[in-house]
This record gives C-alpha cells, structure tokens and sequence, in this order.
C-alpha cells in the first residue's frame, strides 16, 4: 500500500494530473529499481563484500582448555556460603 501512495506521490511531483495503471506499476518498478540499486552500491554493502574478499573464512577448531596451575598456593577452591541472607 505504501508503494502505490508513494509512486502517487511522485508521478504528482512529475506533473502527472491524472495516473493510470500502467504509469502507476511502472513507477513502482522504478522506485523498486533504485532502492535495489542504493542497497547494493551503499557503503556497509560495498565495505562487506571487501571483508569477503580479503578475509577468508575461517575454520574453527576446538582447543582444549588448560587446567588451572595447582602449585600456586593461592588457588584455593572456593568454598560455597553455608547461610544465604535474603532481603
């Protein structure tokens, strides 16, 4: 509904007093043609297609984890509370 009260409005713009089915739907496709066209020359398009284009996807490997250092004598376990206070 917004594109026909949109390409309305712009065949007004143009001059058109009266508009008809077949100005109405080929405005439509105009208006569909350069919303097509901006998005696809827009900056984030244009920066994302660069990324692809220079950064390889990766592939994701699962690393183990180390286990923590038990020489530290910091490292203790911490013990859980016994009393939990509620409010």
């Amino acid at each position: 509904m917004w594109e026909q009260l949109a390409a309305v409005a712009r065949l007004r713009e143009l001059g058109r007093a009266e508009v008809d089915e077949n100005a109405l739907f080929a405005m439509v496709a105009r208006m569909r043609d350069i919303t097509e066209e901006a998005a696809a020359t827009s900056r984030k398009a244009r920066r994302d297609a660069e990324r692809r284009r220079s950064n390889p996807p990766r592939s994701h490997t699962t690393a183990s984890v180390p286990d923590p250092p038990t020489s530290d004598p910091w490292m203790v376990a911490a013990a859980p509370f016994e009393v939990i206070e509620q409010w």
